[in-house]
């Protein structure tokens, strides 16, 4: 079974930000060969192939831009592609909050797709069709959220204050069911144990920059 591999990469030439999504393809031998790109009008920031069995050719890529200005902006949009289709080019898209993260729900049978934002914002989609429609949204903190996963009807999420966040998604109040602050820096990911629904694991990250005396 051939997999897929995406390279996201971004770089400022002249003040002018270029970003393009690259589709590779990857053997058996692990050499790598590339099919598509396409340019992204947006800085890209994540991409995720869809589980669901007719759905798997179709992959979602999240979009996540700093805007300087007199007061700057975080921006983003939600392109939904197809790996089978000649061009590489967006079969929709819809503006959304700068996007950090996206990962789709294994366990239904209709392709749902959770975005985590830079506003606080979780945000529920459903892939109908050639479409990205919206569900439910809400906002959990004032602050970054950076990684989500799923495990059944309940999802983490993990936010830039170092904060866990536990969320029932089996209705569209999307309900707290629990949140706690174990890291002292941002927790850039966050993922379920994929044998025990009870475990989630967190990671976080931070720099450290010496300064002279």
């Amino acid at each position: 079974m051939p997999e897929y591999l995406f390279v996201n990469a971004s770089w400022r030439l002249k003040e002018v930000q270029e970003q393009k999504l690259i589709l590779l393809f990857l053997t058996v031998l692990n050499r790598c060969e590339t099919l598509k790109t396409y340019q992204t009008p947006l800085t890209a920031d994540c991409v995720e192939f869809c589980p669901i069995e007719e759905y798997t050719d179709f992959f979602v890529c999240g979009n996540y831009q700093l805007e300087n200005g007199e007061k700057s902006e975080r921006i983003g949009k939600l392109s939904l592609h197809n790996v089978s289709m000649a061009p590489l080019d967006p079969i929709c898209s819809v503006d959304s909050d700068a996007i950090s993260a996206i990962k789709f729900m294994k366990s239904l049978e209709q392709p749902i797709l959770a975005s985590v934002e830079s506003s606080g914002y979780f945000r529920l989609w459903a892939v109908s069709g050639l479409e990205i429609k919206y569900i439910a949204s809400k906002q959990l903190c004032y602050d970054i959220l950076l990684s989500c996963d799923f495990y059944d009807m309940q999802s983490g999420v993990s936010t830039s204050l170092g904060a866990l966040v536990l969320l029932d998604v089996s209705t569209e109040s999307l309900a707290v069911k629990s949140s706690w602050t174990p890291h002292d820096h941002e927790a850039w990911i966050v993922a379920f144990d994929r044998k025990d629904r009870n475990i989630l694991y967190s990671g976080r990250f931070f720099s450290v920059i010496d300064t002279p005396e």
